[in-house]
This record gives structure tokens, C-alpha cells and sequence, in this order.
């Protein structure tokens, strides 16, 4: 498939540019509903260094970069974005390189290159996100959507020097397209964000080089002319490769999203035993704990003692009078108690599967059916709801065990 002038001409500058390499035997190609990627054009042995990006090419689009320009240009705004974002380090690095790019030349041949729509959840009609209906991901949106806003006018104004949707469409665009991580600089890489992601094996390794201040990509596997060349965007779950990248797949996350338990519950709510409610608000006050939730549990199906505070209120939640003596008494809980708590989660659990407004199984058949196959946005949402649904299910095999180890 074509490629485009623009892209060509930056593919030049690239080659170009002082301490950066791109390999002869690959080439910037158009895949069908991945649009640009990077495809071998001979044969490719295992540890072959396939691109190198030094800072020459990077720094003007780098946080650094970006914060070393309003430095000099605006310290008032740095300022200000310095002490919006507090401690938030890579927050306040994010707002500058997004400034920074919106404010860079339209004529720039990177600027130009880049899309001027990203497809991702924050930009996505309700009719989309309809998909997402009951999904733990729809909230996120919806407060990302919010937080942005309250941002942008916190720190923009009433004269603002960039307009809401650019200042959102280059915060979009850095959470799809920069790379960050430990020890190594925030920013954009020309050509690098043409790699597709895979959590294949076979993609392809990539790391930032200290002492050359370059981002290196190197084949991990033997590739032949024409196939595709990935590299790993990292140990995302689905959600988060949705909202930041406009895709979700149960084959590429290599992390389960975590379930939030989302019910108001206060120790109030049972009116049946005063003596009781009073005993537990006693307990809880006594150990720095509320005694009303909104969001009482979140649940990582691969750790479920991730969060062993939040058990323990609900554990209190749930208790009957003997339970919560026997607690008080000997530091330790009751198997009644663990019993009664994941009857309380079931029920939770059982609710949320009715609320969706298809099933598991029919989730399947969608992902399945090859005669009618889905557009790539929807099956993402599909994906996102599926897995979803498997750890709720999950949790309640869990309880089925539990329940069934009592009686053994």
C-alpha cells in the first residue's frame, strides 16, 4: 500500500540525522487496520540492529526539550504548570510537550506527518461508547474527559495560548505515540512510532541507550521479507491499551485488568442491630477506617490479597456480632466470616453480569463469526467487555470453592 509524500520525505530526514540508522532491509508500509507499520524487505537474522534514534532527532519533541523551551519562553507558564502539577513530575512534563508541540510550526516535517485525528475512546461518540456500557473502562473515560477540562482551564485561562481541543489532541497523542519509562527521556521518536505493538515473543527488543542518548531496536527473532515488524508497547491490560491506543485484544494484554467493586455501602445500612453498628463504627474509627464506601473493593483476579485493607472493611461490613468479637478478641477472623464475604461478592458479581446486555457466550460468538467480522473499534470493546466478564465469572468459582471447602 501507498505511502505518503509526507512520510517519505521524513523517512529522509531521518536517514539524514546524526547518530541515527534505519536499516536497508526495512520500509515504512500501510497494513490494513493498522495503518503505517514497519516491514522487512529481506531476510533479517535475530540481533540485527534494525533503527537507531539519537537525541538529535528526538530532543525538539522530548519533555526535556519541551521544558527547556518554556524555560527560556515562558517561565511564568512553566511555573504555573510546576505548581498545578505538584510532585506529579511526569504530569507537568506532559502538559509542556504537548504545549510545546501544539506551538511548533505547522510547516515542521514531523508536525506534519503526524494524524490530525487520533481514534481512541476520548474522541469517541456515545454510540460507541454505549459498548463499554457497565464496564469499568467507561468510568475512566468519562473522568478522563473531565480532568482534562478542569485541567486545561486551570491552567490555560481566559487567554489561553493553546485551544482546548489541540491542548487534548496532543495529550492524546502522547499518551499513543511517546514512550516513556524508568531512566529513560519522555518523548516522541520520528519513525520509532511506526512499529506496531505485539506481545509476541518474536517482536522486536527496543531500549533507550544511556551512553549513546538513543533509542535502539533490535530483532529478537528471524524475520523474511515482507513480514511485519513489531515491537512490545508493554504489560498493559486491555483498558489501558484502549484508551491509550485505540485497540484491545485479549491476546496482546498481558495483565488483567483489575474489577472495582462500585456499590455505596455504609456499616449504617443495617438497621437490624444497633449495638452491632455501633460496635463496628467503634472498630473502624479506631483504625483510621471509614464507615461509608463508594467503591468498597477492587479485585485483581491474578493477587486477590492485593488489597488486604479493603477485604478488611468489608470483612466488618459483613460481620455478624460473634464474628466481629471473635476478631477483636483473637486478631484474627472467623471462616463464617471469609464465607459470608464472598457471598456478598457473588451477589455483587451476579448483578453486574445481568446488567450487560449481552453474555459471555454471545460476546464469543461475536468475536467469532467470520462472515460478519467486526470493525476493529467494536471488537476492542467487545474484547474489553469479554474479560470483564470472565473475571467475574472467575470470582465466582471462586466462591463456589469456597462455599464448597466448608462443607467438606
Amino acid at each position: 500500500m501507498v505511502v505518503g509524500r509526507l512520510e517519505q520525505a521524513l523517512v529522509q530526514l531521518v536517514q539524514g540525522t546524526r547518530g541515527c540508522f534505519v536499516s536497508p532491509k526495512i520500509r515504512v508500509n500501510r497494513f490494513p487496520s493498522m495503518g503505517l507499520g514497519v516491514q522487512a524487505v529481506a531476510q533479517i537474522p535475530a540481533g540485527e540492529t534494525l533503527f537507531v534514534a539519537s537525541s538529535d532527532l528526538w530532543y525538539d519533541v522530548s519533555a526535556p526539550g519541551a521544558r527547556a523551551s518554556a524555560m527560556a519562553e515562558a517561565p511564568a507558564f512553566l511555573e504555573r504548570v510546576d505548581t498545578y502539577c505538584q510532585k506529579n513530575r511526569r504530569m507537568a512534563d506532559a502538559v509542556l510537550l504537548a504545549t510545546h508541540v501544539v506551538m511548533k510550526d505547522p510547516s515542521d516535517l514531523y508536525v506534519s506527518t503526524l494524524p490530525p485525528q487520533i481514534d481512541v475512546p476520548m474522541y469517541w461518540s456515545e454510540r460507541r461508547l454505549d459498548e463499554l456500557r457497565h464496564c469499568d473502562v467507561l468510568d475512566t473515560i468519562q473522568d478522563g474527559r473531565a480532568f482534562y477540562r478542569n485541567m486545561y482551564s486551570h491552567l490555560f485561562g481566559a487567554q489561553p495560548i493553546v485551544s482546548p481541543a489541540e491542548f487534548q489532541w496532543a495529550l492524546t497523542l502522547l499518551m499513543s505515540r511517546a514512550t516513556s519509562g524508568a531512566n529513560q527521556p519522555f518523548t516522541l521518536i520520528p519513525y520509532f512510532e511506526w512499529f506496531n505493538h505485539s506481545a509476541s515473543a518474536s517482536a522486536c527488543h527496543h531500549e533507550y541507550v544511556a551512553n549513546d542518548d538513543a533509542f535502539v531496536v533490535t530483532a529478537t527473532a528471524d524475520h523474511a521479507p515482507g513480514d511485519q515488524l513489531f515491537i512490545n508497547y508493554g504489560n498493559h491490560t486491555q483498558s489501558t491499551f484502549l484508551r491509550h491506543y485505540g485497540f484491545a485484544s485479549m491476546a496482546q494484554a498481558t495483565v488483567l485488568d483489575p474489577l472495582q467493586i462500585k456499590q455505596d455501602v455504609a456499616i449504617t445500612d443495617d438497621v437490624s442491630n444497633p449495638e452491632l453498628t455501633q460496635a463496628k463504627i467503634s472498630w473502624l474509627e479506631s483504625k483510621g477506617m471509614p464507615t461509608a464506601k463508594s467503591v468498597p473493593l477492587t479485585i485483581h483476579i491474578e493477587h486477590l490479597d492485593k488489597h488486604p485493607m479493603e477485604w478488611e472493611w468489608l470483612r466488618v461490613y459483613v460481620a455478624s456480632a460473634d464474628e466481629l468479637a471473635h476478631r477483636q478478641r483473637h486478631g484474627e477472623w472467623q471462616p463464617s466470616n471469609q464465607r459470608r464475604v464472598w457471598a456478598w461478592v457473588t451477589a455483587y458479581c451476579q448483578g453486574r453480569l445481568a446488567k450487560y446486555r449481552t453474555t459471555a457466550e454471545e460476546d464469543y460468538d461475536l468475536l467469532r463469526n467470520e462472515e460478519a467480522p467486526l470493525e476493529t473499534w467494536r471488537a476492542s470493546c467487545v474484547h474489553v467487555r469479554l474479560g470483564e466478564k470472565m473475571i467475574l465469572k472467575s470470582l465466582l468459582d471462586v466462591n463456589a470453592q469456597i462455599q464448597a471447602d466448608s462443607r467438606s
